[in-house]
């Protein structure tokens, strides 16, 4: 059985994404997410949680984590003018390819 809130169903698409970021680009790629972040939030309104951590003993590796109500508030996410404007220079501050993870919650 679906957990429900209302009528909202708990059948969530989660992102959880690690990068590394070039030492020199640390600082520019955490404003990039500072602005970005809020506007991604407002205008989205399928995106439950978006949120970036710093790994303490590794200040180079952060995650992403991105949970969305559901495929099609992913799809509009990642299909988004503001994701698609962002990516080059979200890009120029990587050290190599983000390992993405999608899982899904579990009922329970």
């Amino acid at each position: 059985m679906r957990r429900m809130v209302g009528k909202r169903h708990w059948d969530m698409i989660v992102i959880q994404a690690t990068v590394r970021v070039l030492p020199d680009k640390a600082e520019e790629y955490e404003r990039l997410y500072r602005d970005l972040a809020p506007r991604i939030r407002a205008t989205q309104p399928g995106i439950v949680f978006y949120e970036m951590a710093k790994n303490p003993n590794a200040p180079l590796v952060y995650k992403a984590m991105e949970v969305y109500r559901d495929e099609a508030a992913m799809k509009s996410h990642v299909g988004s003018d503001l994701l698609r404007e962002a990516m080059p220079a979200v890009r120029a501050c990587l050290d190599g390819d983000p390992l993405i993870e999608v899982l899904r919650t579990v009922d329970y």
